[in-house]
């Protein structure tokens, strides 16, 4: 077990804050879950949300295929401990009205204390980004907004909810909607 607090390697001339990390015993405070997809002309981008080490496989599973549901571009690799992939293959995605991994709906979910983590569905499906809007389809997103919130609380005690959802397209944001 290594504690940085109780390493010195300085001399007390050159004195540096005091390390506040907590010490690297094995233990996780959290679980890392990277989504990997790839678009029809075959841009790739990778997102990651933080989750409790108690969620199980299966609550993330479902999060990946609601996920896929609602997305025009293709998952072809999901991380956590192990890595589960293949290789990218652009023929897999769709080349439909928002076919591009830089199209996004960001949701936005909050604990009662503000912790936050924005979840992208990249490449938005047209069942839940209608075609002549800039506004997310609330209602078509609950199953998915719901399978997130389960892998977010997995076994833990915090409370997580839907706060927003919103379209942007590369860098360009538009307005928001609450959920």
């Amino acid at each position: 077990m290594l504690n940085i607090n109780a390493i010195s390697i300085h001399n007390e001339d050159d004195m540096p804050g005091t390390a506040s990390a907590p010490t690297v015993d094995g233990t996780p405070l959290y679980d890392r879950v990277s989504i990997h997809y790839v678009d029809a002309s075959g841009d790739t981008r990778s997102d990651s949300i933080q989750i409790d080490p108690g969620t199980t496989d299966a609550q993330i599973q479902t999060m990946v295929g609601l996920i896929q549901g609602n997305s025009n571009a293709s998952i072809y690799k999901v991380e956590r401990t192990a890595v589960y992939g293949s290789i990218p293959n652009p023929s897999n995605a769709l080349a439909e009205v928002y076919p591009s991994v830089y199209d996004n709906i960001v949701l936005l979910f909050k604990t009662p204390t503000n912790q936050s983590q924005n979840v992208f569905i990249p490449a938005p499906d047209g069942d839940i980004m209608p075609a002549d809007s800039d506004v997310p389809d609330v209602a078509a997103l609950i199953p998915t907004n719901v399978a997130i919130i389960n892998v977010l609380e997995g076994l833990g005690t915090i409370e997580w909810g839907a706060v927003s959802a919103r379209f942007t397209e590369r860098r360009e944001k538009n307005q928001r909607v609450m959920l």
